[in-house]
């Protein structure tokens, strides 16, 4: 499923790079304040990253959290658009993990400031969450409910 997801959202990103947008393509890095960061592709109608985060446990334990968005975009004027697509993500080095996988909605407020820089404003409505450990056979779904980060992005 992991390596499924990384080749969906290649992809996507591929395609956006070739998409008539009228805008130009851009790519960006970006920091999120739930402390992820990663790579924004940015074309005239859709927003396309990939994200990273690095995660230590209480024993010292770590592991790479993985994920991407894709959105579509609807200009605003003036700069600003608003996005409205995907989000998802799993953990890579996480023993007990046979199946990890968090997939939401997004939906964010962009605002250019200047040439290069992005900010935006992150409201994830719904996400939800699947694991399944390895021996045991525990499988748990769990749904979040509005959750929001905010993101700045440099653009190039």
């Amino acid at each position: 499923m992991k390596k499924i997801f990384v080749i969906l959202l290649v992809c996507a990103m591929g395609g956006a790079l070739f998409a008539e947008n009228g805008g130009g393509t851009r790519l960006g890095v970006q920091l999120d304040s739930d402390t992820f960061a990663g790579v924004l592709v940015y074309t005239g109608r859709l927003e396309l990253g990939l994200r990273a985060q690095a995660v230590i446990d209480d024993g010292g334990d770590g592991n790479l959290r993985f994920g991407g968005h894709a959105a579509f975009l609807f200009p605003a004027g003036d700069g600003s658009s608003v996005s409205a697509g995907l989000t998802g993500g799993s953990y890579i080095g996480v023993p007990e993990y046979a199946e990890y996988v968090d997939l939401g909605l997004r939906i964010g407020f962009n605002q250019m400031l200047g040439e290069h820089v992005l900010l935006s404003g992150i409201l994830y409505p719904i996400s939800i969450h699947t694991e399944e450990t390895e021996g045991a056979d525990d499988w748990s779904l769990t749904a979040t409910f509005p959750a929001a980060a905010v993101a700045v992005a440099w653009l190039f």
